[in-house]
Parts: structure tokens; C-alpha cells; sequence
């Protein structure tokens, strides 16, 4: 096999960083930490995922939720939004700090936008949209069959979700609030940054010797800060959205490793990708895949009729579920 140019240079690269790239890792979950408590509260221990009549069949069926490959989720300017704020926020803030730090920063901000692409194809994405909203009329229709569809309760207080990319290992998935107040977002890239700049700067891997290393090792050093700043880019949208509550249960995954369990469906907005995701217990001397969804109530859409719901009923009960859950109607005076 032919050896690609450059790939002798690009491991010697990476046996020098491994140590500041297991550090720069750290900080990637000390700001996802951050970002889950950025609303005081942790995670909830109830969510609520909308879905039609056909998603809910699907899910019961296989015992499984969904993950969607984030470039193919139905808002497209979502990876616009994300993005574009962080690379302008590393430039803006950049302004505040030193003649260095904001040298460092452009470079960063350029980085972001001119690779952002052939990241995501790289380290895929993927993403479940929950919402601590139970009956709310835009996931009705945006999500849930224009209200003819359900909303399911899921509790997450004693399982934890994981996505199937091997038939031995799961991955655990990270359950994120998404942000959508602008000052908010722009004060936690802002702490994000700072936070960087000081463990890169109690390194070998200091500003000054990043501005002075080669072309390839700043390559590497800037992917590896791509991927700690990357849950504000899944975790932020537009403050229009702000109605939708919304949470996001997300991992991502290398290419090479999704390939033989990717799947495909079609949607109203094209072919979409994505992972079968299930629901583990326990605790650190074993773990084992629950046998059912931990879905605790359905409640059925403003539209969606008797019929549909009878359906549903006798679609649980063929599956185990019997009085497991609770059913109830939308609230919403919908009409048809």
C-alpha cells in the first residue's frame, strides 16, 4: 500500500502532542460540563421527544431512538449559526486580549471556518432532539405530523443513552441544553477561550511556540481546538428557536468507525443518516441494554385521532409495554 506524502511527518506530529491533546480533551468536558449547567439545574431527569405515528412504530419496534447525522438535521443553518458566532467571537474577543492572543485567535477563527466542512465529514456528528417542553404547539408541528403525531416522556433517571457504533463497546452520548440567548452564548465561548488559552500556556505548547511551529503542527494543534469548541456549535441556535426548550443528546463518532452501522432513511427533507441509539443500566461493576425504552407517557398531538391512538395502545401491549405507560391528550384547541 502506498504511503500518503507527508504521513511520516503527520505521526511524528502527533507523538509530540499526544500529551496536550489528552489535556485539550479535558477541557473539551469541562466545557460541556459548563454548558450543562448553564442552566443551574444539571440534567433533567425527564424529556420529551416528538415524533409521527410512523417514528413511534419505529421505536417501539426496535427497541431504538434515532441519532440524526447533524449535517442533515431539518433546521440547515443550524451548522451556519453555530459556527459563524464562534469564529466571529474568537476574532471579537481576540481584540481584547494581547498582541499574541489575538494573533493566536484569528488563526483559530480562520481555521473554524475554512475546515469546518472537512471536520464534520471526519468526525461525524450525530444528534436526538429532546425538549423539556411536553405540549408545545411548534414541535407539534414541525416535529410531530403537523399535530397529528405523539410526544414521548422519557426517563432518564436511571439509564443513560448510547450509541451502537460496535457490536462490542457503545458510545456514550452527551446530553446537552441548547442555548439560545446570544449574550449567554458569547459569554461561555468567551470563558471557553480563556479557559484554552491558560492550559495551553502551562504547557510546552505555549501561544508563543504554536505561532513558531510548522505548518503541520499547527494543523494538528488546531483540529484538536476545533474538537474541545465544538459542543458550542451543536449546542447553540438561533434565539427564534428559544420556544422549542430544546435538549440534545450527542456524539460524535470518526468516519471509519460509523461506516458498517450508518443507516438511511428518506425524510420530507431528503435522504438523512443516522445511528441506532439504546437506553444501558447500572452502575460501575456492570451495565446491560434495558429490554424496554424507559418511555413513561404518551401524549397524543392535537390532531391525532382515536383511531391512531387505539393503534398505538395495541402496538404497546404486542411489545410488553401494557400499563407501563401513561396515556394523555394534548391540551392545544388545535383544529384541523
Amino acid at each position: 500500500m502506498d504511503i500518503p506524502e507527508g504521513y511520516d511527518t503527520l505521526l511524528n506530529v502527533m507523538k509530540n502532542i499526544t500529551e496536550v491533546s489528552t489535556g485539550i480533551e479535558a477541557q473539551k468536558q469541562e466545557i460541556v460540563k459548563r454548558l450543562v449547567t448553564a442552566k443551574g439545574s444539571g440534567n433533567p431527569t425527564t424529556l420529551y421527544h416528538y415524533t409521527n405515528f410512523a417514528g413511534v412504530g419505529g421505536i417501539i419496534n426496535s427497541n431504538h431512538l434515532w441519532a440524526t447525522d447533524f449535517r442533515f438535521l431539518n433546521d440547515e443553518s443550524e451548522l451556519i449559526y453555530g459556527t459563524g458566532l464562534l469564529s466571529q467571537e474568537l476574532v471579537v474577543f481576540g481584540k481584547t486580549l494581547s498582541a499574541l492572543e489575538a494573533s493566536f485567535l484569528n488563526r483559530l477563527s480562520g481555521y473554524f471556518s475554512e475546515h469546518q466542512k472537512e471536520y464534520r465529514n471526519f468526525l461525524e456528528t450525530y444528534v436526538i432532539s429532546l425538549t423539556e417542553a411536553p405540549d408545545i404547539l411548534s414541535q407539534w408541528r414541525a416535529y410531530a405530523d403537523s399535530g397529528k403525531g405523539h410526544c414521548l416522556e422519557l426517563d432518564f433517571s436511571d439509564s443513560s443513552l448510547f450509541t451502537i457504533i460496535s457490536s462490542e463497546t457503545p458510545c456514550a452520548m452527551e446530553i446537552l441544553p441548547v442555548i439560545y440567548d446570544e449574550n449567554h452564548q458569547k459569554s461561555l465561548i468567551r470563558t471557553g477561550i480563556k479557559q484554552l488559552i491558560k492550559y495551553l500556556n502551562s504547557t510546552e505548547w505555549t501561544l508563543e511556540r504554536i505561532s513558531q511551529a510548522t505548518e503541520t503542527e499547527q494543523g494538528a494543534i488546531m483540529g484538536l481546538l476545533m474538537h474541545a469548541f465544538d459542543p458550542f456549535v451543536t449546542a447553540f441556535k438561533h434565539p427564534g428557536f428559544a420556544e422549542e426548550r430544546e435538549w440534545r443528546a450527542i456524539v460524535a463518532c470518526a468516519n471509519n468507525l460509523t461506516g458498517g452501522w450508518r443507516k438511511n432513511r428518506a425524510t420530507a427533507y431528503g435522504e438523512s443518516y443516522y445511528l441506532e441509539c439504546i437506553f444501558i443500566q447500572g452502575d460501575e461493576h456492570k451495565l446491560w441494554q434495558r429490554k424496554q425504552l424507559p418511555i413513561t407517557e404518551i401524549k397524543h398531538g392535537p390532531l391525532a385521532g382515536k383511531e391512531t391512538d387505539e393503534k398505538l395502545r395495541c402496538h404497546l401491549d404486542d411489545n410488553g409495554y401494557g400499563n407501563k405507560v401513561k396515556y394523555t391528550k394534548s391540551e392545544i384547541p388545535l383544529r384541523a
